[in-house]
């Protein structure tokens, strides 16, 4: 009724921006959601209006604490990858209240909780603001459905990608087009007990013709730097 009202022409509006909220089981449904999004707005004609994906979870953070569910970071971080490579405008997630069971990212503690405990999910959002200060998407592929995700982001002096696998296991071949000559990799993972990050910077790798091949296991992210 919503959309017949503002496009009918005597009660007819313009809309700038279309929000709305999706926590998802998977990061592909929240690929489905951007699209459908898309044709909602295109069936009523409705150009110039951004799409904004405003509250954005994993749904099964509900129902248990979301920094103990293994795989947790690895699915935010598709999601992201997932999103940046759809229709839509923007996207936040809910929520980084310091204390709440749905964040991933971090937590308050200590007595005047002036303390921080950093868990694996934080390193979904610090890799993709690494991508975006970059200033440049670059195409990638290779992307397996429901086990690995590929983004990738040039800047002037540097390039980078990440890599999402959320239940791949083995090595990969990367094949960079630019003339990069090394790499450095950091390597995240949530093995751990507590939903901490095992964080892992390897030294400087040397890229072979444009290549590299790394290995990489089921619940890893890695991001790689390429200068």
């Amino acid at each position: 009724k919503f959309f017949n009202y503002i496009t009918a022409e005597e009660t007819k509006a313009p809309m700038d921006f279309f929000s709305w909220h999706c926590y998802a089981d998977t990061p592909e449904e929240v690929a489905l959601h951007a699209e459908y999004a898309k044709k909602l707005l295109e069936k009523y004609n409705i150009t110039n209006c951004e799409s904004i994906l405003n509250e954005f979870n994993m749904f099964y953070c509900f129902s248990e604490y979301a920094p103990l569910h293994k795989g947790v970071f690895a699915d935010i971080a598709a999601s992201m990858i997932l999103a940046q490579k759809s229709n839509m405008d923007m996207m936040m997630h809910y929520m980084f209240n310091a204390n709440s069971v749905y964040n991933c990212a971090f937590a308050a503690t200590g007595v005047r909780r002036n303390e921080t405990v950093r868990f694996a999910g934080i390193e979904a959002f610090i890799n993709f603001n690494k991508l975006y200060c970059l200033g440049n998407e670059v195409k990638t592929e290779g992307d397996i459905e429901g086990k690995l995700n590929v983004l990738g982001a040039k800047g002037n002096q540097e390039g980078a990608v990440m890599i999402v696998s959320r239940e791949f296991e083995g090595e990969i071949e990367i094949t960079l087009s630019g003339d990069y000559k090394s790499c450095i990799v950091k390597s995240t993972d949530d093995y751990t007990m507590d939903g901490t990050s095992n964080t892992f910077v390897y030294n400087e790798i040397s890229i072979n013709d444009g290549r590299i091949k790394l290995s990489i296991k089921k619940h890893e992210m890695l991001y790689l730097t390429c200068i």
